[in-house]
């Protein structure tokens, strides 16, 4: 496959996410996986009816038309295909994705689980199953292990306490590593400055390749470069630099799915200098209010309707959220857990260069990592932190980043 069917669809939740998330947000750093949050949100409408569904539809940007049914198929394609698509060969890329539902145990006081709603989890989730349990701490560090286990200890734990009145969680854990098309070698390493948000500037090592290939677009604002990860073009980054002129407040609040698409569909194969900085960082939030202004705000309340999962009124108490990602010369590493809380309620390939570019990656600027056309990724960075062991680097083909 290409990229699914509802890749627009997609595309639009994920960017509409970034952007009302980084609207909300102080100090500008923002590191989403939409693709996990989505997959964790389907989960959970898979219990919703009537208007609380139709805040989904909303939500994931649906049409009139669109099957919700085949969305749900959709996701599972999508993840399926991501699995296995790059898995061989010379360079292959390491993804995994989990889900799981944690259900309380029957306490007989009407709040039954659904057997359809656990079964369509794991018929379009491949959800694994953890039922009859306590809501208490040993729940808690269950969990957080399964999130440890699932990011290979990138994000080791989601949850800090269990919340009252916990009746369910649904949770999605996204783990890749991907070696870089065109890797950075440390020979051609460079020294520089990059501009901070407040105006100061730090000094930085910049990853460069002098004279790389890269398709490549400049416009509205913007210089944006595809950087290709693995063998058969299915994983891609892309850099979205504002112009000198601009700032990164703009080119934020212009990522939506038409001009996205349109600068993707703009790129040109391109010759120049590529001079980026190594970047380790770490991202966790609540995503409550961007959802809730995304049509979910039904949902968040006691006047929510998701008796399909279960007989007891039941609403979403929380979505957090938290992702961890590294830039290094060999390639890409991330990973993103994203878990739904359920509370009581009272209710019921291109051709040859055609232009030059020097991008020199020094301000703030944002990034995304695509699988299939699905944003993975989402991220800014305003303060880039050189990860452990990158000036141990050698050139030397293989090893462990």
């Amino acid at each position: 496959m290409s990229q699914s069917k509802f890749a627009k669809q997609n595309t639009t939740f994920a960017l509409d996410l970034f952007r009302r998330t980084y609207g909300a947000t102080a100090d500008k750093k923002v590191q989403l996986s939409p693709f996990s949050i989505r997959r964790a949100l389907g989960m959970t409408a898979l219990g919703a009816r009537g208007e609380t569904l139709q805040g989904f539809r909303e939500a994931f940007a649906l049409a009139k038309g669109d099957s919700i049914a085949d969305f749900h198929a959709a996701n599972q394609e999508v993840a399926n295909y991501l699995l296995t698509a790059e898995s061989k060969g010379k360079c292959p890329t390491e993804i995994s994705i989990a889900n799981a539902l944690w259900l309380r145990k029957d306490d007989g006081d009407g709040y039954v689980f659904q057997q359809p709603f656990i079964a369509a989890n794991q018929q379009y989730y491949g959800a694994t199953v953890r039922d009859n349990l306590p809501m208490d701490d040993s729940t808690l560090a269950e969990i957080n292990e399964w999130c440890n286990k699932n990011t290979k200890g990138k994000i080791t734990k989601i949850l800090d306490q269990m919340p009252d009145e916990a009746q369910a969680f649904l949770t999605d854990a996204l783990y890749m590593k991907t070696p870089a098309a065109k890797r950075f070698y440390k020979r051609n390493d460079t020294k520089g400055k990059f501009k901070l948000a407040g105006g100061s500037e730090k000094d930085v090592t910049f990853m460069t390749n002098p004279h790389g290939k890269f398709r490549y677009f400049e416009g509205d604002g913007v210089e944006v470069l595809q950087f290709p990860f693995g063998e058969h073009g299915v994983f891609n980054a892309y850099i979205v630099l504002p112009s000198a002129t601009s700032t990164l407040d703009a080119a934020v609040n212009s990522l939506t799915a038409d001009n996205w698409l349109g600068w993707k569909a703009a790129l040109e194969m391109a010759e120049g200098r590529l001079r980026l900085a190594p970047n380790e960082q770490e991202w966790g939030g609540e995503m409550k209010a961007a959802l809730s202004q995304m049509g979910l705000s039904l949902a968040f309340s006691d006047a929510a309707d998701f008796n399909d999962l279960c007989t007891g009124g039941i609403r979403i108490g929380c979505v957090k959220h938290k992702t961890y990602t590294k830039f290094m010369r060999k390639g890409f590493e991330g990973a993103a857990v994203t878990l739904v809380g359920m509370m009581r309620s009272t209710s019921v390939r291109p051709g040859g260069p055609k232009k030059t570019f020097d991008v020199l990656v020094n301000r703030p600027y944002a990034w995304f990592v695509e699988g299939a056309g699905d944003i993975l990724f989402a991220s800014t960075t305003v303060d880039p932190k050189e990860p452990a062991g990158f000036a141990d680097e050698t050139d030397e083909v293989g090893g462990e980043d």
